[in-house]
């Protein structure tokens, strides 16, 4: 029988790591936004996914309940993460590469990330 408890204790595991990863390489973010799911402690302020933003003083905004729209952004960039990976037979670099450097963004107003990002697109 499949304990619950633990898929999710799991999954908090993985989102902090992660979270911690992304932070040492690219800076602490002032906010991050998520959805209400199990994995951001539901609508408890006080689960340990709060208390880690807490720590790290970082803002954890969630999004209206039954409001797909306000993560809208981030689902369609899981998307596109599937369907590119799909393509670029998982090659991450592959499909980095091709995300933030030649994928012009309808809302970037046809500019690439790295265009935006670094005010300038590297890869010409």
């Amino acid at each position: 029988m499949k304990n619950y408890s633990d898929e999710r204790y799991h999954q908090r595991s993985l989102i902090e790591t992660g979270f911690s990863v992304l932070k040492r390489k690219y800076g602490k973010p002032r906010q991050i936004l998520s959805d209400n799911g199990s994995a951001y402690g539901l609508k408890s302020k006080h689960s340990k996914f709060d208390r880690w933003c807490r720590r790290n003083r970082i803002e954890h905004i969630r999004s209206a309940v039954h409001s797909p729209t306000t993560c809208g952004k981030i689902e369609r960039l899981f998307q596109t993460i599937k369907n590119e990976l799909i393509f670029s037979r998982e090659n991450l670099e592959l499909f980095r590469m091709r995300y933030n450097h030649f994928k012009k963004h309808t809302s970037l107003k046809k500019k690439t990330p790295s265009e935006i990002y670094f005010a300038y697109d590297i890869c010409p």
